[in-house]
């Protein structure tokens, strides 16, 4: 019996037989210790558990979060205030079932966008802009001397906005950002603007990086950076410009001093690009990921969001329309798919969460089809429903493997043991108490699903139970799935397989 490669990123090649792996609710994690069994395993994604529900907006979904860092005390923790849109409603979200309506903006379905200085948050939906006093909690619309602001931050004590209006049509009337006064989120003057000077191209994105704003076009982006010079503020970097622009505009996002962004250009769309060096673009995404994202109808509905969990920083890409969802690992250089089971149909769509936020000391998310705030917890192993009794429902989970093949012969499959942490079984009298995995065999290089057959992987603290399915058929390029959605800790770690060549080839 010998060890083979099991353990790895998703990657369905559009030809099948060439590679048909997939990740789905499994993370690869590189383990830094050079005296430990393997050198890579597969993490179980978190599970998600109610945190707490806005009652006044039933029927609504979360908008968006974004938590307001205000200091940080002597132990060097920063402390903040966390704030979510629901349906209508700016609320701030205090603890567990604790949160105050702090007002009404418009009942949108678009998703807002915020920023904060000291003295304000500041909240735009692609109609109006609004400012919460962060000292008085006293919400106000902002009159604006440009309309339909879509997207906000700060930057050298100014607030950075950029807007979009689709009634235009020359593209110098809205290629523009405009800025604030000094230190005041509320002050805006209709010669306060600057035009992106590389590209005749509108500006749909907007982020920040060391400082530095980066604006994005359909075919173009640019960095723009600050000056000392209060009359002249801000001024664009030289050598910044590249033709690499952006396909959706809630497609981008920023991470850990980086910029990563669904690029599109003149002369084609759907790759994935992160900052490199300076003001440079690096291709992330894969062949295999490019394939998937073009049968898509429309790609312009991805919303890009990040968020950290145990030193693994994450990158999303969540695909609405195309009910598809990519994880990229910035710290593996993997990507792995992420999705929700439908509890009606047992359909595994995309990824429900879209928005998230760090605050009070948690990863919280948004549900999208109710007004609920989510905790995204590695010790829950479902995910959270609205349409479920209990209001949970499995995590399915997979990890399917690359081609096996010994030079085109045919191999007898003897023997399949994987390699899993075991004895993870619950507490009597639920789901989970005997914990199962199934194998699935595609004796054709992928294309032909073969029955599941399910094996015991422990009751609690049955730390020897061995994970083995024999006589498993012949193939000459076979690939194995091992498939989970008991509520119990998933890892995996290897595979080892006993195989017999056959004397025909």
């Amino acid at each position: 019996m010998k060890m083979v490669p099991f353990i790895g990123s998703s990657y369905e090649h559009s030809s099948i037989p060439v590679s048909s792996q997939r990740t789905l609710n499994f993370y690869p994690e590189i383990v830094d210790n050079q005296d430990a069994k393997v050198k890579v395993i597969l993490v179980g994604t978190e599970g998600q558990k109610l945190y707490c529900t806005i009652t006044e907006a039933v029927g609504k979904e979360v908008r968006g979060e974004y938590t307001v860092n205000v200091k940080t005390d002597v132990n060097g923790t920063i402390t903040g205030r966390v704030f979510a849109v629901v349906g209508p409603y700016l609320c701030e979200i205090h603890g567990e079932q604790d949160y105050t309506i702090r007002g009404t903006i418009s009942d949108l379905s678009s998703r807002p966008s915020f920023c904060h200085n000291d003295e304000h948050l500041v909240i735009v939906d692609g109609v109006d802009m609004w400012t919460l006093e962060l000292s008085t909690n006293t919400l106000q619309e902002v009159n604006l001397p440009f309309t339909n602001p879509i997207a906000v931050k700060y930057v050298n004590e100014r607030v950075i906005c950029i807007n979009e209006d689709p009634t235009l049509d020359v593209v110098r009337n809205y290629n523009k950002f405009y800025y604030s006064g000094v230190n005041d989120a509320r002050s805006w003057d209709a010669l306060q603007w600057y035009n992106s000077q590389g590209e005749a191209d509108p500006i749909i994105a907007l982020e920040k990086k060391e400082g530095e704003i980066w604006l994005h076009g359909p075919a173009s982006y640019e960095v723009w950076r600050a000056n000392d010079n209060g009359a002249d503020p801000f001024s664009r970097v030289g050598g910044s410009f590249g033709e690499i622009g952006i396909g959706a505009k809630f497609g981008s996002t920023s991470l850990a001093n980086n910029v990563y962004w669904l690029g599109s250009s003149a002369v084609g769309k759907n790759q994935i690009f992160m900052s490199s060096g300076n003001y440079g673009a690096t291709r992330i995404s894969t062949h295999a990921i490019e394939s998937e994202l073009n049968k898509i109808t429309s790609t312009r509905d991805c919303v890009a969001w990040t968020y950290q969990r145990n030193g693994h920083p994450f990158v999303i890409f969540n695909f609405i329309s195309g009910n598809q969802t990519w994880v990229y690992s910035p710290l593996t250089n993997m990507w792995h798919e992420r999705g929700t089971r439908d509890p009606n149909s047992n359909i595994v769509n995309r990824w429900a969460p879209t928005v998230a936020t760090y605050g009070n000391e948690q990863v919280l998310v948004g549900s999208s089809t109710g007004p609920n705030i989510l905790l995204l917890d590695p010790d829950t192993y479902t995910d959270y429903s609205e349409e479920s009794a209990d209001n949970t429902i499995p995590i399915i989970r997979e990890r399917k493997s690359p081609v096996y093949w010994d030079n085109l012969s045919t191999m007898v499959y003897k023997e399949i043991t994987l390699d899993m942490e075991v004895g993870v079984g619950l507490q009597p009298n639920v789901q989970g108490q005997v914990p199962v995995i199934s194998l699935i065999a595609y004796r054709d290089g992928g294309y032909s699903k073969g029955r599941e057959v399910s094996k015991p992987i422990g009751k609690v603290g049955e730390r020897n139970t061995r994970v083995q399915w024999r006589r498993q058929g012949r193939s000459r390029n076979m690939v194995l799935s091992v498939r989970l959605t008991d509520p119990v800790k998933p890892t995996l770690i290897g595979m080892r397989i006993s195989t017999e060549r056959l004397n025909n080839t």
